[in-house]
């Protein structure tokens, strides 16, 4: 699964543009690692890059999870 479909996943009210405008993949911890400036004030083609990494299973299992338990305690 690619960030960007993990990210609509774990916060469904943003959108595609919402998550590459405002944020980086390695902010929300969706990615091991990533090799960019998190500073830019642009959308560039790095930062679509970036979103279009896959992640992997067990990092995906872990991220829902957690995302079940946050919302269970604000519930």
């Amino acid at each position: 699964m690619k960030a960007i479909d993990l990210a609509k996943q774990l916060y469904p009210a943003l959108g595609k543009k919402d998550f590459i405008a405002m944020t980086c993949p390695d902010n929300l911890h969706i990615v091991d690692k990533i090799d960019c400036k998190k500073n830019k004030s642009t959308v560039d083609d790095e930062c679509i890059d970036c979103w279009n990494v896959e992640v992997s299973q067990t990092r995906i299992d872990w991220l829902v999870e957690c995302r079940k338990m946050c919302n269970l305690m604000c519930d």
